[in-house]
């Protein structure tokens, strides 16, 4: 019988991660002979190599590839559901991890920061941006706030709480100065300021009928609020979603409505394990009720 213990498994996806047992004694808090014999059980368990090392460091085998893989996806489970057990049926309280997409509108977080502090006074928010929301959700993050459909591997509960266009703004002033394009092959004599989508191809707008454009971006960039901020000092057009959201500063107006854009759908996702914890639905009643006051906000 597999009586596989759990620290071992800690200890192999540390090390794979980091690909040093220094770098993952010194993460995990232990002495490197204790993190070694932790690996050596393992490897004993399972009957195989895990590890190999080389002058670079230690890389896993094929074996060790994959229990590393399923085995962050067990400790994460782990880790939910201890959480889920320890708050069923009490207040929101304690800290909670979010991540969401890098540049998303700071009035719209402040809303969010707002009403979960007056609502719930002893729930802390711990929040983080990435470019790949669901990408962090692998280090540790209780939710991630995402575009598009992607979920990671393992048990979530993945959500969508809205749809957000995106499409080409810039301010009156660039286009008095540059001329406002009319057809999309114009779009070569302006500066071209593109959002990277989660997995996607900043290079490539996507036209309404299907299909795309290929375009010579200026600045290439996953923050939508910086690609916000240069498009309102006159710097260029900008292609990102949310454009209805304004904020201080030059108003941004939309450019080839009609040619250029597409939708995205924006998802709440989260472990399986922790989705009746008060403080996640918490979360998620904050979220649906910004949404229905902010329509276009998120």
């Amino acid at each position: 019988m597999w009586t596989m213990d759990l620290d071992s498994l800690r200890a192999l996806v540390t090390v794979t991660e980091l690909g040093s047992f220094v770098g993952a004694a010194r993460r995990l808090g232990v002495s490197r002979p204790t993190l070694r014999r932790r690996l050596e059980a393992l490897e004993a368990e399972v009957g195989v190599p895990l590890l190999v090392r080389t002058r670079a460091g230690s890389v896993p085998t094929e074996a060790g590839a994959l229990l590393a893989e399923r085995g962050r996806v067990l400790l994460r489970d782990g880790t939910a559901l201890i959480a889920a057990v320890r708050d069923v049926g009490d207040e929101p309280q304690g800290e909670l991890r979010l991540v969401v997409p890098a540049g998303i509108a700071p009035p719209i977080v402040a809303a969010l920061m707002a009403a979960m502090r007056f609502r719930y006074p002893r729930l802390s928010l711990r929040l983080q941006t990435a470019s790949d929301p669901i990408a962090a959700l692998e280090s540790g993050v209780d939710v991630a706030i995402s575009f598009g459909d992607r979920r990671p591997g393992g048990r979530w509960v993945s959500m969508e709480i809205g749809r957000v266009r995106q499409r080409l703004v810039g301010t009156r002033a660039y286009l008095d100065r540059h001329g406002a394009p009319v057809e999309v092959s114009d779009l070569a004599a302006h500066e071209l300021l593109a959002w990277t989508p989660p997995g996607g191809d900043a290079t490539r707008w996507p036209l309404p009928a299907g299909g795309h454009v290929e375009v010579t971006p200026v600045l290439v960039s996953p923050d939508i609020h910086l690609l916000r901020e240069v498009a309102a000092a006159g710097l260029g057009l900008a292609f990102v979603p949310d454009a209805d959201l304004q904020a201080p500063g030059p108003t941004l107006v939309p450019v080839l409505v009609d040619q250029l854009g597409t939708e995205h759908s924006l998802r709440v996702v989260v472990p399986a394990a922790m989705e009746s914890l008060p403080r996640i639905r918490a979360l998620l009643t904050e979220i649906r009720r910004l949404r229905a006051a902010l329509p276009g906000a998120l």
